[in-house]
């Protein structure tokens, strides 16, 4: 179990204004943090830049104390920290089998990635039934549940997840949204951005509200689903936008 910390993170894209305008926000080892808020309030991006696909402009991101921040994507995988993108990312033509060994071209005993492999299909029969069938022909459902599946392969210290439920029937979202429960019964921490505000908070130990590329507020998720300021803005009427956010 890891803790990851970021200080006064910001960054954007290009030569592009700052998305991120200062983010400091602590996921303890062994929780879960939802971050939630309005369409382009930098929920994703906090993510991107974790994982080493934005570098951040100030700040400093450490896990478990050492600094991380500015390293490659898969320098970054190497510390282990995982990310599952919004799109999943699954290369289509190649089957569940193989999208999954897949996840394993930095592990180099044979071994120990068969052994990682087998404890995949044991805790999701699905995925062994149709070890054969190419990621394309499955469901929305099941093709997250591959990619949340091949990031397990990897037994990051942090998972990064973007968007599970995006384009999923509820009761599929709800099944995704256990197999996070189960991943951090499992040990892992899981920094979690979820459209489905009322549904990730339900999930998580820890909300965190951003708006603007800045902290609103931090507390526990309960705190949060009750708060009545964030219920009528994020939780209350659909689409709509706070004007002023949320006072910190």
């Amino acid at each position: 179990m890891s803790t990851l910390t970021l200080d006064g993170v910001r960054a954007g894209y290009g030569r592009g204004p700052d998305i991120l305008n200062g983010i400091s926000m602590t996921v303890e080892s062994g929780t879960t943090c939802c971050v939630i808020g309005p369409n382009g309030a930098g929920k994703s991006t906090i993510l991107k830049v974790v994982a080493g696909l934005v570098r951040p402009r100030e700040g400093t991101i450490t896990l478990d104390g050492e600094r991380v921040d500015g390293r490659r994507p898969d320098q970054m995988i190497g510390t282990g920290i995982c990310l599952v993108p919004q799109d999943r990312s699954l290369f289509p033509e190649m089957t569940v089998a193989e999208n999954l060994r897949m996840a394993g071209y930095l592990i180099t005993d044979k071994h120990r990635l068969e052994t990682r492999l087998d404890a995949v299909y044991d805790r999701f029969p699905l995925l062994r039934e149709r070890a054969h069938q190419r990621a394309r022909t499955l469901s929305g459902g099941q093709q997250q549940l591959v990619a949340l599946s091949r990031a397990l392969i990897l037994e990051p210290r942090i998972l990064l997840v973007d968007e599970p439920s995006l384009g999923l029937a509820p009761l599929v979202a709800d099944q995704i949204f256990d197999t996070l429960r189960q991943f951090n019964e499992l040990g892992m921490t899981i920094l979690l951005v979820e459209q489905n505000a009322r549904k990730g908070l339900e999930t998580a130990d820890v909300g965190f509200v951003v708006d603007l590329g800045r902290e609103k507020f931090q507390g526990p998720a309960d705190t949060i689903l009750e708060h009545p300021e964030i219920r009528e803005l994020y939780l209350g009427r659909r689409g709509r936008r706070p004007k002023q956010g949320i006072a910190p």
